[in-house]
């Protein structure tokens, strides 16, 4: 697994990130089960992402996220989990995988063109998109 912090990912120690621990909680250790990470400059597209990367985790039991005010860049991420995986260990894993599926995208992405412009094949998906905008 690659540190986060050599991805350029957010850890809940930066200044751009908080944690809070949940509220009424009765003892010390569900305290590391269930957390809300509060992200600055960011909004529903990474707020998005990572719900639906927390909630594909099986030791997840409840994610999401909201955004407190429209004219607010901040998103509020809530993570709880059962044992023995801890929320910080969920949001991590989740982080990464939004960076990986981010560097595939942009791998296949950067492949078609060059594909595209080493003189793909007439016909090509390049040509039939450039020729739908033409008219």
């Amino acid at each position: 697994m690659r540190d986060p912090s050599e991805l350029g990912v957010n850890t809940p120690n930066d200044a751009s990130t908080t944690r809070a621990a949940a509220a009424g909680s009765s003892s010390t250790s569900s305290g590391i089960f269930e957390a809300t990470y509060s992200l600055q400059n960011e909004d529903h597209t990474l707020g998005n992402c990572l719900r639906y990367q927390l909630n594909k985790n099986p030791g997840v039991a409840l994610a999401g996220y909201s955004v407190p005010h429209p004219m607010e860049r901040k998103v509020n991420v809530r993570v709880q989990t059962i044992q023995p995986l801890t929320a910080d260990g969920a949001m991590r894993e989740a982080l990464l995988d939004v960076v990986s599926i981010c560097e595939h995208v942009t791998e296949t992405f950067e492949e078609a063109l060059g594909a595209a412009d080493s003189g793909a094949a007439p016909g090509s998906k390049r040509e039939k998109v450039e020729s739908a905008f033409v008219e």
